[in-house]
């Protein structure tokens, strides 16, 4: 993620343009701006390695809130309620943090393609145009996290599955009032 920083400050700040003035340095910034391009990469080898579990993951977050929640609305011990109640943050932080993660992944990415083309390309030399029209090219498919190809992995997945767990979480609140309604007045 810094590497992305990097390079989208450097090209938006000239140094990139400024350095392609003298020869050596602009094949130094250019494998500079190459290796943090094949940095880029990486993201489908994270993709390829981590997409199953994070579709586990994420079937399973909504599951593991919805009964966190109800274990803590149902429970009157102390002590169980602040152990469901921190199992309950840890869900939400982990399942917030890979989130975010992917949420940057694909800012990153899509700001890439934005820094290059409001850079100064245009007082550049040939061969290095070239290059940047590659790193353009390449950028206009901004790279993104999914679970299985199944959802994307960024901040709007993290509102969905609070949604989903939300909306478990009201039905089994709402089944289980109606069978302590039912217990308690005797009808079953």
């Amino acid at each position: 993620m810094g590497e992305i920083a990097w390079m989208i400050r450097s090209i938006l700040n000239g140094d990139f343009v400024q350095a392609t003035y003298c020869a050596p340095c602009a094949t130094l910034c250019f494998l500079g701006t190459v290796k943090t391009y094949y940095r880029i990469k990486c993201c489908d080898v994270i993709e390829a390695v981590f997409t199953k579990s994070s579709l586990f993951n994420f079937m399973a977050s909504s599951l593991l809130l919805c009964l966190s929640g109800f274990n803590i609305m149902a429970y009157e011990d102390l002590a169980m309620l602040s152990n469901f109640l921190s199992f309950l943050f840890i869900c939400l932080l982990q399942i917030y943090l890979m989130c975010d993660y992917g949420d940057k992944v694909s800012r990153a990415s899509m700001d890439l393609s934005a820094a290059v083309y409001n850079s100064q390309w245009y007082n550049i030399d040939a061969k290095a145009a070239k290059n940047l029209l590659i790193i353009l090219t390449r950028a206009q498919k901004p790279c993104k996290l999914t679970a299985c190809k199944f959802a994307e992995i960024n901040l709007g997945a993290f509102t969905r599955i609070l949604s989903s767990s939300w909306s478990y979480f009201a039905l089994l609140k709402s089944m289980y009032s109606r069978n302590s309604t039912l217990e308690s007045t005797g009808k079953q």
